[in-house]
């Protein structure tokens, strides 16, 4: 009996090392820390659902205000928190090369779906990345704009027909199926009727509410591959549904088939990733090159879960990320009388000019490109944004970081610093008009992300946002405008806007 008493206290003293070994991480290296709780580190709140792990570190950087940079505990792992501009401008840009890796970057290939651009690092990532890129360039862009505008005109309908039969449409849905039909236009050239009015459920419309689920399960599940992926793995979990992986392997299936008969190429998405199937591999420039000045060329085998899981990162991370973002800069537009009215005057100008919506408009709407900036100022579309350090690396200040280290960039923490944007918490996209533009810092303003790894589908999101936005303002800056209640005590413009404000009556941005 004592022999396993004495077993079971060594087993608890084992744990409780394992546990707690690198908790004197950071004052080793003389980085500034907050002392972490046992198992949870510096983010107990957000494991329990109390907070998001943006605001736990507004609350840690803020303790540390002339700090260029602050160690955390992401549960049992230490990360450094980055928030020095000079700084960030090596790991984002200037020394790439050594902070290449997403975070967890050694587990990407432990599902299908993870194999994807935004999961990976190293070459497997370079690789990717070059041959995505070719998706995006201008003449591309350019070439799917008139599909952007015909899902533009639909939502118009849409709209027409929801106004007549209630003062209150749900913006966040509409514009997330607005996106969802944009993305799936461009990308898979197909038809997907996400907004039209059907009995029948859509399953794009589905299957994207099953990605952007949030519930307790998923929420553990998320935490657990991030804090610790090994445990999470060897116990057997997978972090995406078999339905989500189902899906997009049937959709990219049935599309290969139906383009095996076209005799014309579209040029879009998956005629791209087709030829890449054709070929058998992708191949591209290695990272050793940088170091070496060889010319070393990295391969990657082509089979369908690869293919599979690019379908599937462009449709999860364009439709949810673009809808939001315009849901709040029309929440904010509403609140907003005065730049509601300037918006209106600059819309009114250009279709004066134009009679319709055009690619140019990316480029001759200074004072909405002004509106959105702002909107994801507020609402970055990754508040938080992590590298992984790929090889031993030596900041300015002396600072030793190994491999696998973390870093953490507080993205919504650097928008908000008043030095960097003052009035911070004031939507005011004066700041990103003329001139006024030239003043922001360098890296202070990283919506997307900054240097090699920028968000690779940032200028086609944006043609979704300026389409959408043109489409409203059009049609529905003056109709029934008169009608509407004085909501919160002011009257928007366009009813677009008061149905937003009807929803929103006792709506409080999200945390992020």
């Amino acid at each position: 009996m004592i022999s396993l008493v004495t077993a079971f206290i060594g087993v608890l003293i084992l744990i409780y090392v394992l546990l707690t070994k690198k908790h004197d991480y950071w004052k080793k290296k003389n980085v500034p820390y907050i002392n972490p709780r046992l198992i949870f580190g510096n983010f107990r709140d957000f494991i329990l659902f109390k907070k998001t792990p943006s605001s736990i570190l507004r609350e840690i950087c803020d303790q540390f205000p002339d700090e260029p940079y602050v160690g955390v505990f992401y549960g049992t792992a230490p990360a450094l928190v980055v928030k020095d501009p000079k700084i960030l401008k090596l790991v984002l840009t200037q020394d790439f090369y050594y902070f290449n890796g997403r975070e967890n970057t050694d587990h990407a290939n432990r599902e299908p779906i993870t194999t994807n651009l935004f999961s990976n690092g190293g070459d497997h990532w370079k690789v990717l990345r070059q041959n995505l890129t070719p998706l995006f360039t201008s003449a591309k862009l350019k070439y799917m704009f008139p599909t952007i505008n015909e899902c533009a005109e639909e939502m118009e309908t849409y709209l027409k027909d929801e106004i007549q039969i209630s003062g209150n449409i749900n913006i966040k849905s509409l514009f997330a199926r607005y996106s969802m039909e944009c993305i799936i236009r461009c990308v898979f050239g197909l038809k997907a009727n996400t907004m039209k009015r059907d009995k029948a459920i859509n399953p794009f419309v589905t299957i994207g509410e099953a990605i952007v689920a949030s519930s307790t399960t998923a929420g553990l599940k998320n935490i657990g591959r991030a804090m610790w992926p090994d445990l999470f793995y060897a116990l057997g979990f997978q972090m995406f549904d078999d339905r989500i992986e189902k899906f997009f392997g049937h959709l990219f299936r049935e599309t290969r088939k139906n383009r095996s008969t076209e005799t014309t190429l579209k040029k879009d998405f998956v005629d791209l990733i087709l030829g890449w199937e054709k070929q058998q591999y992708i191949t591209g420039d290695s990272f050793s090159n940088n170091q070496t000045n060889d010319k070393k060329i990295e391969r990657i085998e082509v089979n369908e879960d690869l293919l599979v899981a690019q379908c599937t990162l462009f449709f999860a991370a364009g439709f949810e990320t673009t809808s939001s973002t315009i849901n709040y800069l029309l929440y904010e537009l509403a609140k907003n009388k005065q730049a509601q009215e300037r918006l209106i005057e600059e819309v009114d100008a250009y279709f004066k000019k134009h009679g319709d919506i055009k690619y140019e408009c990316i480029t001759e709407l200074p004072y909405i490109e002004a509106c959105i900036e702002e909107a994801l100022r507020l609402y970055p579309v990754l508040p938080v944004i992590t590298r992984e350090v790929m090889n031993s690396y030596t900041l300015p200040t002396g600072l030793r970081l190994q491999k696998g280290d973390r870093v953490h960039i507080p993205i919504d923490y650097i928008h908000r610093q008043p030095e960097n944007f003052p009035d911070p918490t004031v939507y005011r996209p004066e700041r990103f008009f003329g001139d006024e533009k030239k003043k922001i810092k360098p890296y202070t303003y990283m919506p997307f992300g900054e240097g090699p790894r920028v968000c690779i589908g940032a200028r086609f999101a944006r043609m979704v946002m300026y389409a959408g936005l043109l489409t409203i303002f059009r049609k529905y800056r003056t109709e029934l405008g008169d009608n509407m209640p004085d909501t919160l005590e002011f009257k928007p413009v366009s009813p677009v806007l008061q149905a937003t404000i009807n929803m929103y009556v006792k709506f409080i941005p999200r945390e992020i």
